[in-house]
């Protein structure tokens, strides 16, 4: 399964790639971006053609230049948009342009929680004080699922 990661925060991009190649190896990440240009670029070369199309597509709201709703507003996306973002007032809206899911960062809090998961634990986590949202680990097997049903379609 191939990956594109939009990001304009070099940190968040690495943790979010770390926790694809620990916990999810069949994911493979095949390129990213930080702004709304390089988005346009990134979706452009891989488009099939030139080199391997994405299956899923993680993408923060606030870019370098923009928000990704303006990438949204520019072009058709080739696959599912998993939302990553700092702001919970972005969630509907989000929705609106169907993103498949919509994760609070930071995600690094959920290493824990993955790991619980992992050993037949699953709990929720507290993310920015007030948020509740159940384990990643378990949120993305249901995720890969869906997706690879939808891609063997």
């Amino acid at each position: 399964m191939n990956a594109i990661i939009i990001e304009d925060e070099p940190r968040a991009r690495q943790m979010l790639e770390s926790l694809l190649e620990q916990h999810f190896p069949e994911i493979t990440v095949i390129g990213t971006a930080a702004s709304v240009r390089e988005a346009m670029s990134c979706l452009d070369l891989h488009d099939g053609e030139q080199a391997p199309a994405p299956d899923v597509i993680f993408m923060d709201v606030e870019l370098s230049d923009g928000t990704c709703f303006d990438l949204f507003a520019r072009r058709s996306l080739p696959a599912p948009v998993i939302m990553t973002t700092a702001y919970d007032h972005y969630a509907v809206k989000a929705f609106e342009v169907h993103s498949l899911d919509y994760l609070l960062k930071p995600i690094d809090v959920v290493r824990e929680a993955m790991a619980d998961a992992e050993r037949g634990e699953p709990r929720k986590i507290e993310v920015q004080g007030e948020h509740e949202i159940w384990s990643l680990a378990t949120e993305y097997n249901k995720l890969l699922d869906a997706l690879k049903e939808q891609k063997e379609k």
